[in-house]
């Protein structure tokens, strides 16, 4: 039987919120984590994710500009779900 479970991409350059976030969704949903927005968007590009959940600040690009470069590169495009802890 195929895997129903929603498949969720996250993207965030702190391990801790990478291994939090996968243990808050991993009941319900199949999650796959990446530090890097670079490898992220590649993923992204040959793996269909129904989610994106994806930091706004990263140090290889941020998170609009990934969100951007998702919106432009992935199809069908994922709903993106943008998090901050800046101010």
């Amino acid at each position: 039987m195929p895997n129903s479970q929603p498949r969720v991409l996250v993207v965030d350059d702190d391990p801790g919120v990478l291994q939090s976030l996968k243990l808050l969704l991993e009941d319900d949903c199949e999650v796959t984590c990446e530090a890097s927005p670079v490898n992220a968007l590649s993923l992204a590009r040959h793996r269909a994710f129904d989610v994106i959940i994806t930091d706004f600040k990263m140090p290889q690009m941020t998170g609009g500009e990934f969100a951007q470069a998702v919106k432009e590169q992935v199809t069908p495009t994922p709903y993106l779900l943008m998090l901050t802890g800046t101010p």
